[in-house]
């Protein structure tokens, strides 16, 4: 999955951990994740992503990809018809923090945003859009499904068992005859 992102800028802090070369600083320069150089590539090969030639500088870890090949390189490496890839076009953009408040706004106007400080500290949830909210404590829903969960073990028990004891005290009735 090719991405382009100038990973040496500050605000891209954590998009990509580096493990061994360096950042890309230069056009046709990339790095790839572990799960990329463990398939194919190792620091200085070469190859051909979207048509385009690159040389991979450095190795390392992806925040958003783990386990998917990931190649990433300066804005415009990949070519004008490549803006966006698969998720589109994102930005990161730098300033004070954006408060939940600015997040609900921006989303009300049309944006799709994702706010560090929102993430890091996230409002309750009982502010949360009803899609986004979830119950933390246990629900009479959930105290339900449990009983009924422990009762049919309970029956079951009683059900094989019950029988088992009738034929052991046949047995033992026989023998003490």
């Amino acid at each position: 999955m090719p991405s382009e992102v100038d990973l040496r800028n500050p605000l891209a802090k954590g998009l990509f951990e580096l493990r061994t070369g360096e950042l890309p600083a230069a056009p046709g320069e990339a790095v790839v994740n572990e799960a990329f150089a463990e398939r194919r590539l190792s620091i200085g090969d070469t190859a051909e992503v979207l048509v385009e030639e690159i040389t991979v500088v450095g190795i390392g870890r992806d925040a958003s990809w783990r386990r998917a090949p990931t190649v990433t390189a300066l804005p415009g490496t990949f070519g004008p018809d490549s803006a966006g890839g698969a998720s589109g076009t994102g930005w990161l953009v730098g300033g004070d923090d954006l408060l939940w408040s600015d997040v609900q706004d921006l989303n009300g106007a049309g944006a799709l945003v994702y706010s560090r400080a929102v993430v890091e500290d996230p409002p309750p949830v009982g502010d949360l859009p009803p899609e986004l909210a979830f119950q933390t404590g246990r629900s009479g829903e959930v105290m339900a499904v449990v009983a009924l969960i422990i009762s049919m073990a309970l029956l079951e028990v009683v059900l094989l068992a019950g029988p088992a004891f009738a034929v052991g005290a046949r047995r033992q009735a026989r023998t003490s005859r």
